[in-house]
């Protein structure tokens, strides 16, 4: 931002486009995004602009200058949402705006989006049902918390409903989803590294995990419930190397071919992580292939980015071969 400042100032005929000054508000210092806006003329304050300056996690100045001068003092749902979104700060934002006397927007989606978030914290849960008004706590907004493995929101959320306790099947669909995305790879490096070739990659699954997931699968709970990123348990266990849960999932049924919002399968996933039992498994349901990132990346590709030279060369047996 150092070279953006010396350039503006060296700059003679400069034209400040909105994406210039939305980048200067989502990245930049306050020093660099007011020079700009200082160059431009001092535009109006539209929404885009507003929720860059939300999105920006280095610092709330850029933020607190716009909402001075907004003429719409009703916040808007996108701007909240963005808010929400941050990893942290998200309260300080939401009291930053209530000081300059904007009228909060909590709605139901917005309550929808929080509970979704893995990020969520308890306090900001609070925040927004406190300020929420008269907004149904509906069934959605339970699932969302719950495919987040969100049990401290589950309980939030009941006791703000004036239920004592959780909902059960609330409960297990959290449990499920927790059970699916822990990790159960670690790695004992020798001397320079680790092969991934070699016995020094050893799968460490928890027995309790495993006796959950089925003890879960038994009791006819919805095992395809997609987390707020659009991951399934299945698409979780898959980028974690739970190879035993992965299995016992698809002979549930869950879907093997299953895309979160970036467009990432099961199959995606674990050959993206190098997890060649799990590959191996889903080829052999017949899973699609063609997968693409939303960055324009295939399977194989981010498989051979990745060093996971086995997972490339079963894949492009596999596509060799047509089956």
């Amino acid at each position: 931002m150092k070279i953006v400042r010396l350039l503006l100032e060296r700059a003679i005929d400069l034209t400040i486009s909105a994406n210039l000054l939305g980048l200067a508000a989502r990245y930049g210092t306050f020093e660099t995004f007011k020079s700009i806006w200082t160059r431009g003329l001092e535009p109006g304050v539209s929404l885009t602009l507003l929720q860059a300056a939300a999105e920006n996690e280095r610092q709330l100045t850029t933020l607190k200058f716009l909402l001075d001068k907004v003429e719409d003092r009703h916040m808007s749902e996108e701007i909240t949402n963005a808010i929400i979104d941050r990893e942290k700060g998200a309260i300080e934002m939401l009291e930053l705006c209530i000081d300059s006397k904007l009228s909060l927007n909590i709605t139901h989606n917005v309550l929808l989006k929080a509970a979704e978030n893995t990020s969520t914290s308890e306090s900001l849960m609070k925040f927004l049902l406190n300020h929420a008004i008269d907004i149904a706590i509906t069934d959605e907004i339970f699932q969302s918390a719950a495919a987040a493995g969100q049990h401290q929101l589950l309980r939030i959320l009941s006791h703000h409903c004036g239920i004592d306790k959780v909902v059960p099947k609330w409960i297990d669909i959290a449990k499920l989803h927790d059970a699916a995305a822990q990790s159960v790879w670690y790695f004992e490096y020798e001397f320079f590294g680790y092969n991934e070739d070699s016995s020094n990659i050893i799968p460490s699954e928890p027995d309790a995990d495993i006796s959950l997931v089925r003890d879960l699968l038994s009791q006819d709970i919805p095992f395809d419930l997609p987390d707020g990123k659009g991951s399934t348990p299945v698409a979780l266990a898959a980028e974690a190397g739970n190879e035993v849960i992965v299995k016992l999932l698809l002979d549930a049924g869950a879907d093997p071919d299953s895309r979160d919002q970036a467009g990432r399968s099961p199959l995606f996933n674990a050959a993206s992580r190098g997890h060649y039992e799990i590959v191996m498994a889903l080829l052999e349901k017949g899973v699609e292939r063609d997968v693409v990132h939303i960055d324009g990346k295939g399977i194989a590709e981010m498989a051979k980015e990745g060093a996971h030279m086995r997972v490339f060369r079963l894949l492009e047996r596999y596509n060799k071969e047509g089956r």
